[in-house]
C-alpha cells in the first residue's frame, strides 16, 4: 500500500521574512541609541544585498528618524538602485521633510525625469541649502528638463545659490544657459557669481558665449577679468591677451 504524504495547507506555514527586515530592523534600533558602530555594521549588511535591499532602504528612509534616514541614504548610494532612488526623490515633495538637502545630494547622483523634476521642485525651497544641493544635483544630471530652474536659480537672492547655478549650467551648450551666464556675468553684483559665470560660460565649449566672455574682460574685478580671459582662450583656441577691443575686433573678422 502506497503511502501518500500530504503538505500541510498554505495558510498554516510561517512566512520567512524578507533578508532586509532583520537588518533594517537592527539598523533602526542602532539609530535610536545613535550607536555609529552598530549603524556601520548592518549598513554593510544591507548593502550586500545588493538590488534585494532596496525595500530595506525605503523603510529607513521613511522611518522619520534622521540617523536612520542618513544611514538609507549611504545604502542607497552603494546599492545604485535607481527605482530606490525615484522613491527617495519622491520624499523632496514634503513639506515637512527635514532632511531634504540629504536626500537631493544623493539622488542627484542618479538621472531620470521623475528625479530631475523633483529636485527642480526643490529648487524652489524656502531653504537656501536645500536648493543649493537641488542645482548642483540638476548640474550634474545634466538633463535639459533642468534649465528652467537653473535659470531661475541664476537670480536667487542668496550668492551661493546663484554661484551654485552658474557652476551646473556649465554642463550645457544651450541658448537660455547662455543668456542666463551672459547677464550674471554682466550685472550680478557679488564678484564671485561673476567669476563662475565666466567659468561656467568657458565649459560650455560655445562659440556663442565668446561676445559675452568679451564684456568680462572689462570687469571691475582683475579676477573676473582673468576668468573670463581663460574661458575665451578654451573656447577658441586663441591668445589675444585681456584686451577686449582685441577681441572684438577678432570676433568682427571672424563672423565676416
Amino acid at each position: 500500500l502506497a503511502i501518500v504524504a500530504v503538505a500541510a495547507p498554505a495558510e498554516g506555514r510561517s512566512k520567512k521574512a524578507p533578508k532586509w527586515k532583520p537588518i533594517v530592523t537592527r539598523i533602526l534600533d542602532c539609530a535610536g541609541s545613535r550607536d555609529a558602530e552598530c549603524i556601520e555594521l548592518w549598513e554593510k549588511k544591507l548593502s550586500g544585498l545588493g538590488g534585494g535591499a532596496g525595500l530595506g532602504v525605503r523603510e529607513l528612509l521613511s522611518s522619520g528618524n534622521e540617523v536612520a534616514v542618513a544611514s538609507g541614504l549611504r545604502v542607497l548610494e552603494e546599492i545604485k538602485d535607481q527605482s530606490t532612488a525615484e522613491y527617495a526623490a519622491g520624499l523632496l515633495g514634503q513639506d515637512d521633510y527635514d532632511f531634504r538637502a540629504q536626500v537631493a545630494e544623493v539622488v542627484g547622483r542618479f538621472k531620470g525625469k521623475n528625479i530631475v523634476e523633483a529636485l527642480s521642485g526643490l529648487a524652489a525651497s524656502r531653504r537656501p541649502f536645500e536648493r543649493e544641493k537641488a542645482v548642483e544635483g540638476l548640474g550634474r544630471i545634466g538633463d535639459p528638463i533642468g534649465i528652467p530652474a537653473l535659470v531661475a536659480a541664476v537670480k536667487d537672492k542668496f550668492f551661493s545659490v546663484r554661484i551654485k547655478a552658474c557652476e551646473a549650467m556649465g554642463h550645457f551648450d544651450d541658448k537660455r544657459v547662455l543668456e542666463a551666464l551672459g547677464g550674471a556675468l554682466a550685472s550680478d553684483g557679488n564678484s564671485g557669481v561673476r567669476i563662475a559665470a565666466a567659468r561656467a560660460l568657458g565649459q560650455t565649449g560655445s562659440d556663442g558665449a565668446v561676445p559675452l566672455l568679451v564684456v568680462g574682460l572689462e570687469d571691475a574685478s582683475f579676477t573676473v577679468q582673468s576668468a573670463a580671459y581663460d574661458a575665451l582662450k578654451a573656447i577658441t583656441k586663441v591668445d589675444l591677451g585681456a584686451n577686449a577691443d582685441e577681441w572684438r575686433t577678432w570676433l568682427n573678422r571672424k563672423n565676416r
